[in-house]
Formats: structure tokens, sequence, C-alpha cells
């Protein structure tokens, strides 16, 4: 056989280059894998700042179910009705300013919670024992019933959570 006859008997086929491996990476990969976990770090610091703004309200709640507990185990209820005098007070403090809210009494405290509850519970309703009863010996301590006290301070600590909270009791 004559090569010199049949010049395409000559010809190979075209030797294609190995597919390109996923490593290293394009520099555009890079950005954008940069740019995520930026985008993560940051939520999860937001997360973490969220967490820390709501510590005041899980306290809250830890304590008035505390004192539901210890209503039920026979505490004197004007001792819980003290109790739940400084937890208004500290929730209160929690979402306002520190010295307006710290130094409200009587009539404007109670108007205060009203404010914050979104209700009138404290100026009208039974829990406007808050008021002046709070810190005096009531006659009759067996006849308190506290249950509207406990739901509307339940109701206080969740309508102020959503009002922006400043500082932790």
């Amino acid at each position: 056989m004559d090569n010199t006859a049949d010049p395409l008997a000559l010809l190979r086929d075209i030797a294609l280059p190995a597919d390109p491996g996923w490593w290293p990476l394009a520099p555009g990969w890079w950005i954008l894998a940069a740019l995520l976990l930026g985008l993560i770090g940051l939520l999860a610091y937001l997360g973490w700042r969220w967490y820390q703004a709501r510590a005041w309200q899980r306290e809250a709640e830890r304590e008035l179910q505390q004192l539901r507990q210890q209503l039920a185990a026979g505490m004197a209820p004007d001792l819980v009705l003290q109790a739940c005098s400084v937890l208004c007070r500290r929730v209160a403090l929690a979402v306002g300013e520190r010295t307006r809210v710290a130094r409200l009494t009587d009539t404007a405290w109670l108007e205060t919670l009203d404010r914050l509850s979104n209700s009138r519970d404290f100026t009208q309703g039974p829990v406007r024992l808050l008021g002046d009863r709070a810190w005096q010996r009531p006659d009759d301590t067996e006849s308190l019933d506290l249950a509207p006290v406990l739901s509307a301070l339940e109701h206080l600590i969740r309508r102020a959570a959503q009002q922006a909270p400043r500082r932790a009791i």
C-alpha cells in the first residue's frame, strides 16, 4: 500500500483535552461562597440578637409560671400579689424608659400598664389591686381571686414583647 496515494489514510482523530476538574474553583464561585458565608453569619448574628432581646420575656413568663405554681401550692395571695406587682414593674422597665417608668405610682402606674397591655384591665378591671393594695395587708387574704391578675399579667408580657424591648430584667 502506498500511503502517498491516499492522504486521508494518514489523518487521525482530533485529540480532545481532558475534562476540566471542579477544583480549583473559578473566582466567581469563591465570591459566591464568600457572600453566602457572610449572609449566613449575618443571619446568625441577627438571630442571636433577637434571641437576646427576648430574654426578658422568657424570664418574665418563667416567673409568672412560678407564681401560678406557688399560688396553687398554697402561698398567701397577698404575697403573690406583691410578686405580681414587682414583675409588672420589671416588665415595664424592660420595654420602657427606665427613668420615666421607675418613678410612676398609683394611677399613672396603672395607666402605663394599661397602655403596655393595650387594655383597661389595670385601671378599670379587677387587676387594679396592683395599685394600692399590692403592698397593704388585705383584711381577708382568702377572698383574693388572683386568676384575673395572673391572666392580665400574662397578657401584659405578651403585648409588651410586641413592642421593642430595650433592656433585660
